[in-house]
């Protein structure tokens, strides 16, 4: 698991996320898979072409909608 704290959600520290995950792990590692909720950062246009053009390995698992008891993060 890999947690980064910020002050505030915004695309552009969604972006940093992504960037750092990226980094984190190893080339020969093919998927990288996040599980996120809903909030509209994680599915904002510019969050997309940066995980198209420079995450290519990171795909994003969105919880279902109105299931709070799976987000573990209350």
């Amino acid at each position: 698991m890999h947690i980064h704290c910020y002050q505030k959600k915004t695309t552009k520290q969604f972006i940093d996320f992504l960037k750092r995950v990226e980094k984190r792990y190893d080339k020969n590692i093919q998927n990288i898979f996040l599980v996120l909720d809903n909030l509209s950062v994680h599915q904002s246009k510019k969050a997309k072409e940066v995980l198209a053009k420079d995450c290519p390995r990171i795909k994003l698992v969105f919880l279902p909608v109105r299931s709070p008891e799976l987000n573990l993060i209350k």
